[in-house]
């Protein structure tokens, strides 16, 4: 991870409001290329098994489409890459 999760929390708590529940994604698995409008991106929470051999737990998943959208003086990522 180049960043560690205090100074994630600190810049985006500068430039955003958190809410209890807002989830904060770090990362992307292997082989995962870019991401574009019209995806559907799933994450979620797992909860390790508590003995040996158990299987893991679904806490909580979050499903969501990836869209276009204004980002600094109406440009769009696109553009402003």
């Amino acid at each position: 991870m180049v960043f560690n999760i205090p100074t994630l929390l600190a810049h985006i708590s500068s430039i955003m409001t958190l809410q209890p529940g807002d989830t904060i994604l770090t990362g992307t698995p292997a082989g995962v290329g870019s991401v574009s409008a019209g995806q559907t991106i799933t994450c979620g929470m797992m909860m390790k098994p508590s003995g040996k051999g158990g299987q893991p737990q679904l806490l909580s998943e979050l499903e969501f489409n990836v869209i276009d959208r204004p980002l600094l003086n109406g440009l769009t990522k696109k553009q402003w890459v």
